[in-house]
């Protein structure tokens, strides 16, 4: 007779990370063919990405600015929002398909780091609804399922 060991679901291999339900990644770079450093230029004392970063964390969402800036970088540490650092990426969706890799959730919500007025409760909305939606692109937000 052996012991039956029950599985724990929040567990993931070896290094027991817990899964969010929900993340949100922010991608930014600093070479933006129409204003180059947009990602920084400030919004009431609050550099853009920062505001979208906060915007998403105030919603109650795991964020990350992924990133091969950095200055980006720097601004997201100082004010403790987290950072993956990518690779140089074409895109934005690019840059967060590299940066998923990263991180341990069921679904991605991809808000661009040039969208500060998309506001927090906006994305309660989103989090909330988003068990009963497919894969979409609305205001320039994206869900993605995983599995």
């Amino acid at each position: 007779m052996g012991i039956l060991l029950r599985r724990n679901p929040k567990r993931i291999g070896p290094m027991a990370r817990p899964i969010s339900s929900v993340a949100c990644l922010i991608p930014a770079r600093m070479e933006s063919q129409r204003y180059p450093g947009k990602a920084l230029v400030m919004i009431e004392d609050q550099a853009m990405v920062v505001r979208c970063a906060q915007n998403a964390i105030n919603a109650g969402l795991k964020t990350w600015v992924c990133t091969d800036s950095w200055q980006i970088e720097q601004a997201c540490q100082q004010t403790s929002i987290h950072v993956i650092k990518t690779p140089r990426c074409k895109t934005g969706t690019d840059r967060c398909a590299w940066a998923i890799k990263k991180i341990h959730a069921k679904h991605i919500i991809i808000l661009q780091g040039d969208e500060p007025l998309v506001q927090s409760d906006t994305l309660k909305i989103f989090q909330a609804k988003h068990q009963t939606l497919k894969p979409i692109c609305l205001l320039e937000i994206v869900l993605i399922n995983i599995n």
